[in-house]
C-alpha cells in the first residue's frame, strides 16, 4: 500500500453529531441507514474558523471551541479497531486515516475528558468516506482534464443553489473536486462574482437519484497546498445537484461559489 494516496471512494455523507446526546463523558453515534452497509474507507471532521450552521441550521463545534476529545469506532466483530484516537487528527486538513471497513456506529463514540467546556447546543461535523464497489474502471493512466463550474448564489431568502447544466461533463467520470481557494480567501469567479468563504458552503453531488457527496463541506475539497489529494470515482448529474449556504453565511447581490472538476 502507497501510504502517500487516501484511499478511494466512491460516495461521501456528511454528519452532524450532536453533542447534547452526551451520556457521562461519551457522546455516541446514532445508527445512519445510508451509511449502514457501506464500506467505510475513512473518516474525516470539518471544524470551521468561522461560525458555522449545516444544513438544517445546526451550529458547528469550530478549531476555537473544540475542548480536547477522542474517538472511537467500533468493527462488525465488536473490535475497537480505533480507541481513543485525538479527534483533532481527523481534520479535513489532514491525511485520511484509513479504515476499509463497515462500522458499527451506534457502539461508536466521542470521549471527552473534561466535559466541563463541552457545549451541548452545537454539533461535531463528520464526512464519512465509502466505497460502494460500483464497476468503475479502474485509475491507471487517467490523462488529467480539468473544468471548472459556477453555482451562482442570488436569493437572500434561499439556502439552496442549484448546478448549471454542463454539456461537456455529461457522462464523465470524475477522479476529483477540487475548491480553487481556501477558507482564508475568497475569489471571483471566471465570470466576475464574488465568491463566498469556502466554510460556509455544503456540496450534495447527486447521480441518478442518489446522493454520491451528500453535504460534503466545500473547505474537504480544498487540496491546492495540501501533500495528500482526495482519491475519488464518482459520476454526477449536475442539474440535480446543489450547494447550501450556511444560515450565518450574508449574501450580499450575486455571488458565485466555483468547484473545479478533473475527469
Amino acid at each position: 500500500m502507497n501510504n502517500q494516496i487516501n484511499p478511494l471512494f466512491t460516495g461521501a455523507y456528511g454528519y452532524a453529531l450532536p453533542l447534547k446526546n452526551i451520556q457521562g463523558n461519551r457522546v455516541y453515534f446514532p445508527d445512519i441507514p445510508v451509511l449502514r452497509d457501506k464500506i467505510i474507507t475513512s473518516v474525516q471532521v470539518f471544524l470551521p474558523d468561522i461560525t458555522v450552521s449545516a444544513p438544517g441550521n445546526k451550529t458547528l463545534v469550530g478549531i476555537g471551541n473544540n475542548p480536547e476529545s477522542y474517538i472511537t469506532f467500533c468493527d462488525l466483530c465488536n473490535k475497537e479497531f480505533i480507541s481513543n484516537y485525538l479527534l483533532k487528527n481527523l481534520s479535513i486538513d489532514y491525511r485520511q486515516v484509513p479504515i476499509n471497513r463497515k462500522i458499527v456506529l451506534q457502539n461508536s463514540y466521542i470521549f471527552y475528558p473534561d466535559i466541563t467546556d463541552v457545549d451541548v447546543t452545537k454539533y461535531l461535523y463528520f464526512i464519512f468516506y465509502y466505497n460502494d464497489f460500483q464497476c468503475y474502471t479502474a485509475k491507471q493512466n487517467i490523462p488529467v482534464n480539468l473544468q471548472s463550474v459556477e453555482v451562482l448564489i442570488q436569493n437572500q431568502s434561499s439556502r439552496k443553489f442549484y448546478f448549471p447544466d454542463n454539456r461537456i461533463l455529461v457522462n464523465r467520470l470524475f477522479t476529483n473536486v477540487l475548491s480553487p481557494n481556501d477558507q482564508f480567501n475568497t475569489i471571483t469567479s471566471p465570470s466576475g462574482y464574488r465568491g463566498l468563504n469556502i466554510e460556509n458552503v455544503f456540496v450534495t453531488l447527486i447521480y441518478q437519484q442518489d446522493a454520491v457527496l451528500d453535504r460534503v463541506p466545500l473547505a474537504a475539497l480544498y487540496q491546492a497546498d495540501k501533500q495528500f489529494k482526495l482519491n475519488m470515482l464518482l459520476r454526477v448529474d449536475f442539474p440535480s445537484s446543489y450547494i447550501e449556504i450556511s444560515e450565518n453565511a450574508t449574501i450580499t447581490d450575486i455571488q458565485a461559489s466555483v468547484l473545479t472538476f478533473q475527469y
